[in-house]
This record gives C-alpha cells, sequence and structure tokens, in this order.
C-alpha cells in the first residue's frame, strides 16, 4: 500500500477501493464503556485540579498585594492553621486587633507538633512589627 504525507483525491481514491474490495484493513474497535468512563473522569479531574491551581495562585497573588509578610508567617500558606487565621482574621489589621494569646490558641488548635510554640514569638514579632510602621 502505498501511503504519502499529503492528500490527494485522485490518487487516494483507488488506493482506498483497492483497500476495500481485497479486504485489507482490520475493523476499528470502539473502547468499552468502563474504558470511556475513565477517560471522561480523567479529564474532569484534571480539569477540577487546574481549576484549584488557578485559585491558588490567585488567592497568593492577592495576599502578597494585602499582605506582603504572610509567607513569613507560614511555610505553607494553604495549611490548616493558615486557612484558619485567614478564615477568622482576613486582614493584617484584624489580626492585630487580637492579643498574643488568642493569636497562639487559634494557631495551636490546629497544629500537632511543638515547633509552633517555639517559633509563635518570632511570628507575633513579624506580624506586630511590619505592620504597624
Amino acid at each position: 500500500m502505498f501511503l504519502r504525507q499529503t492528500k490527494n483525491d485522485t490518487i487516494d481514491a483507488p488506493i482506498v477501493a483497492e483497500v476495500i474490495r481485497f479486504g485489507h484493513y482490520c475493523e476499528t474497535q470502539a473502547a468499552p464503556k468502563n474504558i470511556i468512563a475513565l477517560r471522561e473522569l480523567c479529564r474532569q479531574r484534571f480539569f477540577v485540579v487546574d481549576m484549584a491551581s488557578d485559585f491558588k495562585r490567585k488567592i497568593i497573588v492577592l495576599l502578597d498585594q494585602t499582605f506582603p509578610e504572610y509567607e513569613k508567617l507560614f511555610s505553607d500558606t494553604f495549611g490548616k492553621s493558615s486557612v484558619e487565621l485567614l478564615s477568622n482574621y482576613s486582614t493584617p489589621e484584624d489580626m492585630l486587633s487580637v492579643d498574643a494569646q488568642t493569636f497562639a490558641d487559634l494557631l495551636n488548635k490546629n497544629r500537632q507538633s511543638s515547633l509552633l510554640t517555639k517559633r509563635l514569638p518570632a511570628l507575633w514579632i513579624i506580624l506586630t512589627s511590619n505592620l504597624r510602621r
């Protein structure tokens, strides 16, 4: 059989007719329904993950604009403690309106390790010194 890169109906038509006449072809098989469903599920998952990534990027941009020091406070912007803090106090001014103990209680509620207890004074200093300028 003769295959080319460019298409030309006057040349291709006799080749196609010969292939069909002598039966030199294979029937295509449609994928089973479960495979088709899995493909669609993978497409939807990719779409949702891509959309979640876009939202996270937009949130980081907004945080950088309104609260540039926030990345110094938390290594994971979307961790439990960070999300809890932003849920209760969405602006730097709101965070400054609470005392250090309330701040510590809120963050300790979402932590299992003692690392935060060691870092809390430094976090509070960063928060208060950078925001009171």
